[in-house]
């Protein structure tokens, strides 16, 4: 696994409900489980914390799947999951396809089986990408940005990949702990 992987410039696919949830989530989140909290450490029910712990996880699950995208950069293709990134260069990448609720494939050559077939999570098939297409969308501006991609020798071209660090989950999760402990402290 590498490093943090900060992306700079390029083309972003991610589903708009997907994108909106991503700003309005972490606000109701982090504002019930604020209620909650209080509620625990001004009364004396230690089950009030133990809740508002439980309450950002589940935020902490939720926000990293509707964070979940692709990104076009120059010089390939890199998919964001749930807890992972992959980066596949454009001359390793062979083609990305998607069907009526299948969601999004996207094929690579030249690699170990493991990585030959990478999935996004962002776009998973769902009865509502039937309507929209938003999978099969993703899939014609992947191959688009393919034929236009700056072609590296595929000698020296590898997948990378590494862990998708993000302030916001990584804020929910510290304080998950810290309401967890506090709960058992708290009470009769």
């Amino acid at each position: 696994m590498e490093r943090y992987l900060r992306i700079v410039g390029g083309t972003v696919l991610w589903r708009r409900s997907f994108q909106v949830a991503s700003w309005l989530m972490p606000f109701a989140y982090a504002g019930v489980a604020a209620w909650a909290a209080f509620d625990g450490f001004t009364g004396t029910d230690p089950e009030a914390l133990r809740g508002a712990a439980m309450l950002l996880v589940v935020g902490v699950v939720t926000y990293a799947f509707v964070r979940s995208r692709v990104h076009l950069v120059p010089s390939g293709v890199v998919v964001i999951n749930l807890i992972t990134w992959r980066e596949i260069p454009y001359s390793l990448l062979h083609k990305a396809e998607a069907g009526p609720g299948r969601g999004l494939a996207i094929y690579v050559r030249g690699v170990p089986e493991e990585d030959s077939e990478i999935h996004s999570i962002g776009f998973a098939g769902s009865l509502v990408d039937r309507r929209f297409r938003t999978a099969e969308k993703a899939a014609k501006q992947i191959n688009k940005a393919k034929k236009r991609g700056r072609s590296a020798s595929s000698s020296d071209a590898v997948v990378r990949r590494g862990v998708v660090r993000d302030p916001v989950v990584e804020l929910f999760v510290v304080t998950a702990v810290g309401l967890a402990i506090a709960s058992l402290f708290i009470g009769p």
